[in-house]
């Protein structure tokens, strides 16, 4: 419980508060980069620790050489909120903007570094404080906008950076780079004409898997100026210097983006990139058509597949699929502030050994999934197994609890987000809980309104008459997702931390605060893993959420698509994918 007076609560809460449709964004099925995004933060870190996705053989007798040409087809779940990448946090836009656009550095599908606009990844100076970029010369703005220099990264930074620009990017900055008694002019300086340092109010590792987040996509300051709210509409577009540049677009239908042939990027024997002439991206919200398309060459890349389709589309002989543990995490957010029988621990502590989360992973994903023990999915580095207090599928001992706490006969009600994938995983652990005598009510509901109570409860301007911050007591439990990334701070810091904005289970610990906050400052992985440790076995103690379930993510391709690879982030970066011709 957090007590206190409504202005002490302001005071704690108000850094977090965020707009509605924002937050939707981001805990959106196929998830935002994460806060998220939506990506394991430090400089000098060890190898990360993910597991290598299932990859079907490829045919034996693709050319050696990359060929250009073609239409590469893909298929997305969702149309894009917005073409302009500082202001979405949405998947779809995000899966765009991978290749309209880039960042400072950028990551692989293991979580490791590189440079993008950068021509290098730099070390930490003065104590973790600053970071010097160099950046690569000849990179060229989409159109007539020519040639992106250090002035142009620190125009948009600007903007990111101020509050009245509202990009949901800013809230990674708060305190570091903005806030009270930083000088964001300061914080972002050219220091060359193609060089830009940032000066931080203090050590924070994170720092370079935030700059890699597709919302900090450099675009030519003119175009800001020129277009204002308009620029990212279907109808203006978006300029930037990725390898494919925009077109047209039908919104829920399609967008279609050409070939850059002034990119920057080669491949490793010299031949420009990227390969093929277009990518047309097609919205295809229902899953079976998507599994349909595949399989008959209407698309080439399906960005997210079904398990209970992966089987099919891989029998047809013309697709393979990547299935890989992903970073998307369905728990079971319950009321533990201002619902009486939630907010006892062991009662929690008896709904998690209630779920039998093998019988979610076979019925629901037909095995394409990881138990969810812990605020980190097994693959990450920051994992620790004998740190997490684990609640293995015990209907007795979960009886036992229930009685201890005085919580015999328990009912509640569960408002999923009205998709089969919510719904479904709501019902069997429905029948999970009759086992152990609780009675959970399924209503399920339309996202936003799902989600509402609990971002109401964010705005510092609607917080409860009471003293006690919280969603309205007549809420009780929501089973959705979020996704994450490769940022250790974003499964811990961002998510349970008291005034941290992505806080949905409202978990408020004074010595976690501290071990998170000390985290951030540290660039030592191995300190950083001893810290996440502490995190893991005290959260998993007071088990805030009911951890159910990590999903993998099954993307399928044609065999004709060459050099395609799949992030547990589930991103899609056709940099260097080619179509094999004839």
């Amino acid at each position: 419980m957090r007590n206190g007076g409504q202005q002490e609560e302001e005071k704690r809460f108000g850094r977090r508060s965020l707009d509605r449709r924002s937050f939707l964004r981001v805990t959106g099925t196929a998830g935002v980069a994460s806060t998220t995004s939506m990506l394991a933060g430090c400089t000098g870190r060890s190898e990360p620790n993910v597991e290598s996705e299932q990859v079907d053989d490829q045919q034996e007798n693709t050319p050696a050489k990359p060929q250009n040409g073609g239409t590469l087809r893909v298929a997305l779940q969702s149309d894009p909120w917005t073409l302009h990448p500082h202001l979405f946090q949405d998947t779809s836009s995000s899966q765009l903007a991978e290749n309209y656009g880039n960042t400072l550095v950028d990551v692989d599908p293991e979580g490791r570094f590189l440079p993008d606009l950068a021509t290098k990844v730099p070390k930490p100076e003065n104590g973790g404080r600053k970071y010097v970029f160099p950046l690569r010369k000849g990179v060229r703005f989409h159109g007539d906008y020519g040639e992106m220099k250090a002035d142009d990264v620190v125009v948009n930074f600007q903007k990111i950076l101020d509050e009245k620009y509202g990009s949901p990017a800013r809230a990674d900055y708060e305190g570091i780079l903005v806030g009270e008694g930083i000088d964001p002019k300061q914080s972002v300086q050219a220091t060359g004409e193609y060089e830009v340092t940032f000066n931080l109010a203090e050590p924070y590792s994170p720092l370079l898997y935030k700059l890699s987040d597709p919302r900090t996509t450099i675009v030519p300051p003119e175009v800001i100026e020129k277009y204002g709210k308009d620029l990212g509409t279907p109808d203006v577009g978006i300029w930037a210097t990725g390898p494919y540049q925009f077109v047209e677009a039908s919104p829920n239908s399609q967008y279609t983006f050409e070939r850059n042939p002034n990119y920057f990027k080669k491949d490793e024997n010299g031949q420009q990139l990227p390969y093929p002439d277009r990518v047309v991206y097609r919205i295809v919200p229902e899953s079976s058509v998507t599994a349909t398309q595949i399989r008959t060459g209407g698309i080439h890349i399906a960005e997210y597949l079904e398990a209970r389709d992966v089987s099919s589309v891989k029998q047809s002989g013309d697709v393979s699929v990547n299935s890989r543990p992903g970073a998307s995490q369905i728990n079971l957010y319950v009321n533990q502030t201002t619902f009486p029988s939630l907010s006892k621990k062991e009662v929690r502590q008896a709904l998690a050994l209630a779920s039998n989360k093998q019988a979610i992973i076979q019925t629901k994903f037909d095995g394409l999934a990881s138990p969810g023990h812990s605020i980190f999915p097994p693959w990450h580095w920051a994992y620790d197994e004998g740190a997490v207090t684990k609640y293995e599928y015990d209907p007795e001992r979960a009886r036992s609890l229930l009685e201890q706490a005085g919580e015999t006969g328990l009912q509640f009600t569960c408002q999923p987000t009205n998709q089969p994938l919510f719904v479904d995983t709501a019902s069997i652990l429905q029948q999970n809980l009759r086992q152990i005598g609780v009675d959970m009510e399924i209503t399920p509901k339309e996202k936003s309104a799902a989600w509402e109570p609990v971002i109401e409860a964010w705005d510092p301007k609607k917080f409860p008459p009471k003293d006690q911050v919280g969603p309205p007591s007549n809420f009780h439990a929501l089973l959705e997702d979020i996704t994450y990334a490769f940022d250790a701070d974003g499964y811990s810091y961002i998510t349970f931390h008291t005034d941290a904005w992505l806080n949905v289970s409202y978990y408020s610990n004074e010595q976690v605060d501290t071990w998170m906050e000390n985290a951030r400052k540290t660039l030592d992985q191995n300190e950083q893993k001893r810290i996440y440790s502490k995190v893991q076995g005290k959260i998993t103690e007071d088990i805030p959420q009911i951890f159910q379930v990590w999903w993998n993510v099954n993307q399928g391709y044609r065999n004709e698509v060459q050099n395609f690879r799949t992030f547990p982030t589930g991103e899609l970066n056709l940099e260097k994918v080619w179509l094999r011709q004839g």
